[in-house]
């Protein structure tokens, strides 16, 4: 139980010393919005992990280490939950659908989510508030917390990118799928 405490101490010296920097790294990485959470879950694991905390060792590399795992479990987590979205989608029109032809729009789908998956995630996360969200460009700079210049930045690479994967896997983008491959309806 002693050494459980000490090891809880140096962790609440350690978040008090790097907890800034270290929200400040993920929120260049992820936004503002994930940040907060992948920071604490960095000292969180810390705490979890406090017995294989050498303090003879500089602390930042250790914690930006387990911030860089952190952020690398929830970007695949992003994209699990992307692919997952489009399979419910797919399945939905698979089983008793729109009158289309399910296996061009299953294509069509699959082709959106990897070209979805492959943006950068603030691109991603730019052009599916746009998408899915239906915001406008200021409201999307509202909930980001960023300039209106850089969302429309952000929303002009992804449509590029994402126009480009689509076409040059011969995949035409069709009714719901025109906002997120540029085509303003």
């Amino acid at each position: 139980m002693f050494g459980r405490r000490r090891n809880a101490d140096a962790i609440e010296g350690l978040f008090a010393a790097h907890f800034d920097p270290i929200y400040r790294f993920a929120a260049r990485r992820v936004g503002r919005d994930a940040a907060l959470d992948i920071a604490a879950e960095t000292f969180a694991q810390a705490l979890r992990s406090a017995d294989r905390f050498d303090p003879a060792r500089d602390p930042r590399a250790w914690l930006f280490g387990i911030a860089n795992n952190v952020i690398r479990h929830h970007r695949r987590v992003e994209e699990r939950r992307i692919r997952a979205y489009a399979a419910v989608v797919r399945n939905s029109d698979a089983s008793g659908g729109n009158g289309s032809e399910p296996a061009q729009e299953n294509m069509l789908r699959a082709g959106l989510v990897e070209a979805l998956v492959r943006l950068d995630s603030r691109d991603r996360e730019a052009v599916l508030l746009l998408a899915w969200a239906d915001l406008s460009y200021e409201e999307i700079a509202t909930a980001l917390e960023i300039p209106v210049g850089t969302v429309r930045s952000r929303i002009h690479r992804a449509r590029r990118l994402l126009r480009k994967s689509l076409l040059t896997n011969d995949v035409l983008c069709s009714g719901d799928l025109v906002v997120a491959a540029g085509e303003e309806a």
